[in-house]
C-alpha cells in the first residue's frame, strides 16, 4: 500500500520542495550558528539521541519527521528570523511525509544519523560555512534519493490488479 501511494507524488514536486528547504535552511543556519548557546546544543543533542533511537529500532515512523524538524529548528533558533522560520515550518509540515518516506523507502537511516551528528559537531565548532555546505548536501541528497525512488517506481511495471 505504501509503495503504491508514493507514486502519486510528483518527482518534480519533491525536487522543488527539497530545493526550497536547502536555500532557506542554509541561509538561516549561517545566521544562527554564531548565536547558539550551550543550552541549544544540549537540546539538539537530546533530540538527536531520541531520533537516532527511533531510527535504530525502526520505531514510530510518524515521529521521524517531527524529530528531524525539531532537531533542525533547534539549530536555526538563534537566527532571529521569524518570517524565515514560519516559511520553513510550513515547508517542513507540507514535506513531513516526504521526509519520512525518504527514510523509510531508501533505508538511509545510518546516513541520516551520521549527517546529523556531523552537522551538530560543525555547529558546535562554529564552522558556519562547513555546516551550511553539509546541510545543503544533506537536504539535496534526501530529495534526490526520494525523487529517484519515485521515478524508478513509476518506470517499473505494476502487477495487474484484481479488478483487471
Amino acid at each position: 500500500m505504501l509503495s503504491r501511494s508514493i507514486c502519486a507524488f510528483s518527482a518534480d514536486e519533491i525536487e522543488e520542495l527539497f530545493d526550497i528547504r536547502a536555500l532557506l535552511e542554509c541561509a538561516v543556519l549561517k545566521v544562527s550558528i554564531p548565536n547558539l548557546t550551550e543550552a541549544d546544543f544540549q537540546k539538539a543533542e537530546a533530540i538527536l539521541q531520541t531520533y537516532e533511537k527511533e531510527l535504530s529500532t525502526k520505531g514510530e515512523v510518524g515521529s521521524w519527521g517531527r524529530l528531524n524538524s525539531h532537531f533542525h529548528a533547534t539549530l536555526y533558533a538563534r537566527a532571529n528570523r521569524p518570517h524565515f522560520m514560519s516559511i520553513i515550518r510550513t515547508i517542513n509540515n507540507n514535506g513531513d511525509r516526504y521526509t519520512r518516506l525518504q527514510l523509510y523507502l531508501t533505508q538511509a537511516f545510518e546516513r541520516a544519523k551520521q549527517e546529523h551528528r556531523m552537522l551538530l559537531d560543525l555547529c558546535r565548532k562554529r564552522d558556519a560555512a562547513a555546516a551550511s555546505d553539509l546541510l545543503e548536501r544533506h537536504i539535496h541528497n534526501a530529495g534526490r534519493m526520494l525523487k529517484e525512488f519515485v521515478k524508478q517506481r513509476r518506470e517499473k511495471p505494476q502487477p495487474p490488479s484484481a479488478n483487471s
